[in-house]
């Protein structure tokens, strides 16, 4: 630094291949490298909690129970990201035109889209369970159970497969 201004108690320990820097003395805030293997670390021992901002705004806090928010200072669950139309978007390194979407709109819709910018023909959503696809969803609509290769808008696939279909309050259901 050239220059500084400081309110507090500023203090550097060294022991072995660690480095730590605080600030404050009733309840200090701690950075720096915590162990010899290198890793880094911001420690915040109040019981409050450690904010990350940009541009004089705060963009993710993380509160003294470990809850993570991304947009809102006061996170609700173990990550909590708030926006108008949050959306989670996943890239695939190889090729960044290959990606997915996971997102709510301020229409209250709960949206996965596997191609969002449709560029890639074929794509699909894949359902596992136990690393096995139970539900699938091409391009076209088709919806498979038991296969990744749906022929019609519904196709059941499996050694016993079979379908129920059950009215309410005793109504007939038709296929």
């Amino acid at each position: 630094f050239k220059e500084a201004s400081v309110t507090g108690i500023i203090s550097q320990t060294s022991a072995g291949a660690q480095n730590s820097h605080k600030f404050g003395s009733v309840n200090p805030f701690f950075y720096g490298q915590y162990n010899s293997s290198g890793d880094a670390s911001l420690n915040n021992q109040a019981n409050a909690s450690l904010a990350f901002a940009t541009n004089n705004i705060n963009r993710m806090t993380i509160d003294s129970s470990g809850n993570v928010g991304i947009g809102t200072t006061s996170p609700a669950s173990i990550l909590h990201i708030a926006a108008v139309s949050p959306f989670i978007r996943f890239t695939d390194t190889v090729d960044d035109s290959h990606y997915a979407h996971i997102g709510h709109t301020d229409s209250s819709q709960f949206i996965i889209d596997a191609d969002p910018a449709n560029a890639h023909a074929g794509s699909a959503i894949n359902l596992k369970v136990d690393n096995f696809t139970r539900m699938f969803l091409d391009s076209s609509g088709r919806v498979g159970i038991g296969t990744t290769s749906p022929s019609e808008l519904l196709h059941c696939r499996g050694a016993n497969a079979s379908a129920i279909i059950e009215g309410t309050e005793g109504t007939n259901a038709q296929l």
